[in-house]
């Protein structure tokens, strides 16, 4: 199969990872917890939702390391907003954005990225796959090996300062 088109992939370095698990299913605490990054003016880079058994949520989201230098000081605060029994850190990762793959029309695409991703042994820290791109967040040190992974499923344009 001949490589996929794509629009320029997009790479967000900088960012911090933090995942809060045990939030009760209740999603006012959700709100509480968005509304806490509101009111801070902390802009998300990457949000997901899923499950973290029991019927309760992990919330996923990636802020920049300015925003998280704010944040840090407010952790215990940030901890009885949110209601969740843990939260999980990690600094130095970046947010590569696939766009234009059209995930929906070409069955298998993901299952193409993530086995290349899984080859050349990046771990994907979050991701999100939606019909036209995939949001995937490595650490900041496997980046070069992920756009290579990229590069070997999808046309990567060139683009001025790319490694690839």
């Amino acid at each position: 199969m001949k490589p996929l088109e794509i629009f320029p992939v997009k790479i967000t370095k900088d960012l911090v990872l933090i995942s809060f698990g045990g939030i009760p299913k209740d999603y006012a605490k959700i709100y509480g917890l968005l509304d806490f990054f509101q009111m801070r003016e902390i802009s998300i880079s990457f949000l997901a939702e899923g499950s973290s058994g029991k019927g309760e949520k992990l919330l996923t989201i990636a802020i920049n390391k300015k925003d998280y230098a704010k944040l840090s000081a407010e952790m215990e605060e940030l901890r009885s907003v949110f209601g969740g029994q843990n939260i999980a850190i990690m600094k130095d990762v970046v947010l590569i954005r696939i766009l234009g793959a059209h995930f929906d029309i070409q069955p298998g695409i993901a299952n193409l990225l993530f086995r290349a991703l899984n080859e050349a042994k990046v771990p994907v820290l979050a991701n999100s796959t939606t019909i036209t791109s995939s949001l995937i967040i490595v650490s900041q040190e496997q980046m070069e090996s992920a756009l290579r992974a990229v590069a070997s499923v999808f046309h990567v344009p060139k683009q001025k300062g790319s490694i690839l």
